[in-house]
């Protein structure tokens, strides 16, 4: 039911650009962005309004933004500007590097689509 919001259980993988939906046997990709992503940061906490309207024109490394902005829960952040043909580089100081893959990728990395 695409109505219904998606729930991701790992060992799902973790695609941008698509909505995932859990199925008896895997997952069916549905409801695909059009569009670029220049950048993407994966919070493990809510954001609220305030706090993302605050850091959208932030970019780099969340190590170096001023010490006003929060950057508590930060997960992984990916600048799709310098990659490898393989990989993106977490740069929010986790080590959380991705594998890029717009198929099944067998490892314990993040991938983005």
């Amino acid at each position: 039911n695409l109505s219904q919001p998606a729930v991701l259980v790992p060992p799902l993988p973790f695609i941008v650009g698509a909505c995932s939906i859990s199925v008896a046997d895997g997952f069916v990709r549905a409801k695909h962005f059009v569009g670029q992503v220049d950048e993407l940061r994966h919070w493990s906490v809510s954001r609220s309004k305030g706090d993302i309207a605050a850091a959208m024109n932030y970019s780099g490394p969340v190590a170096r933004w001023p010490s006003q902005l929060s950057t508590a829960g930060i997960e992984a952040q990916y600048n799709f500007d310098v990659m490898s043909d393989f990989e993106v580089t977490d740069t929010s100081g986790q080590s959380n590097d991705g594998v890029r893959g717009s198929g099944g990728v067998a490892s314990e990395l993040p991938r983005y689509e």
